[in-house]
């Protein structure tokens, strides 16, 4: 079943096992077809986390934060937040007593700093080889969204993020960019 879940979903096995453990409560995060099914009342709420995560794969890349280094008005620097990738999202049955299913939705994201070309070599002498640690440090980042699914629709319990090679998820900060926005506006059936 692991492979035919890898080949169906293209996932490298990696990525599936850090999934797979983010539901240790025995939860089965990729079911295969058949296994269960969404009552009727509830297949609006799921269609809805399905359309969530297609409007979070086509989210543009973001600015995370712009600082000042200097006093020119071309002395600054970005770090960029770089569109989801790799976005996956499952329903499975809750064993909670708040909804008859939880949902997920989790994607990467890549982060890297940008100085404007005309700033870049006096940034560089200012602060020598700081532009290349960064780079060479830059990393990915990690975002997952846990929902409540059912008849009423689709909220959003936790919102985590992590770096993408660390062990454990931390709560997220909500941000002005397009995939939090969307994940934490509050769905229900037919409501866009």
């Amino acid at each position: 079943m692991l492979t035919e879940v890898v080949r169906r979903v293209g996932l490298g096995a990696s990525l599936l096992i850090v999934v797979s453990a983010e539901f240790s409560s025995g939860q089965n995060p990729t079911p295969s077809a058949g296994q269960h099914s969404v009552e009727r009342s509830s297949q609006p709420a799921v269609e809805t986390l399905r359309e969530l995560a297609q409007t979070i794969r086509e989210c543009p890349e973001a600015i995370d934060f712009e600082s000042r280094w200097g006093k020119g008005q071309l002395e600054i620097i970005r770090w960029y937040m770089g569109a989801p990738n790799n976005v996956v999202w499952d329903v499975a049955p809750s064993n909670t007593v708040r909804s008859p299913y939880m949902g997920y939705i989790e994607f990467s994201t890549s982060h890297y700093m940008w100085v404007p070309p005309e700033s870049v070599a006096k940034y560089d002498r200012t602060y020598p080889g700081l532009r290349t640690e960064a780079m060479l440090h830059a990393t990915g980042w990690k975002f997952r969204y846990e929902f409540d699914v059912g008849p009423v629709g689709v909220e959003l319990t936790r919102a985590l993020s992590r770096v993408a090679d660390a062990k454990e998820w931390k709560d997220s900060l909500k941000r002005d960019v397009c995939w939090d926005t969307a994940a934490r506006k509050g769905w229900a059936p037919g409501k866009k």
